[in-house]
């Protein structure tokens, strides 16, 4: 509750009621820090650098294992399926229903598959997550890129 910003509280992606924006629109004012902790990193030529934290080395429970092996899921589909990151995905209307934790997608929203991994991450949302299955999965199957070659892709070069 201090009044450092972490990136689940910029003001271009959570606009009014939670709901997600675009960076493209950004907000007029910068809402305090609403995270209990939090760490972001960056990659720099002598290895990862924190930017800025907050209680980042406070013990907490990981919230889902699930949600984040979905999102490196989705990055790694994207090494496969080059700009498939920059393509618009629509949200259908069992995205839209799952319960549980939501980004506030609704049924017929479109948005760039890299705006939905904000969703995914950011606020936690079952609703990102099940949007990006979907639209991934379907794009997996048109391009005939077998689970085995995707495993591989993903496990073996993740693994270094």
């Amino acid at each position: 509750r201090g009044s450092a910003r972490c990136g689940a509280c910029r003001p271009e992606m959570s606009g009014k009621g939670g709901r997600l924006l675009s960076r493209r629109s950004p907000a007029k004012s910068s809402p305090r820090c609403r995270c209990r902790a939090f760490c972001v990193l960056e990659q720099r030529e002598s290895g990862l650098a924190v930017v800025v934290q907050h209680q980042a080395t406070k013990s907490a429970q990981v919230a889902s294992l699930t949600k984040l092996t979905c999102a490196l899921t989705a990055v790694r589909a994207g090494v496969l399926l080059p700009g498939l990151l920059d393509e618009d995905l629509q949200v259908s209307v069992e995205a839209a229903s799952v319960i549980g934790t939501s980004a506030k997608l609704r049924a017929g929203d479109v948005l760039p598959v890299r705006e939905a991994l904000f969703g995914l991450l950011l606020p936690s949302g079952n609703d990102a997550a099940m949007a990006l299955a979907q639209h991934i999965g379907a794009r997996l199957r048109d391009a005939r890129i077998g689970a085995e070659r995707f495993n591989d892709e993903l496990f073996n070069d993740g693994a270094q």
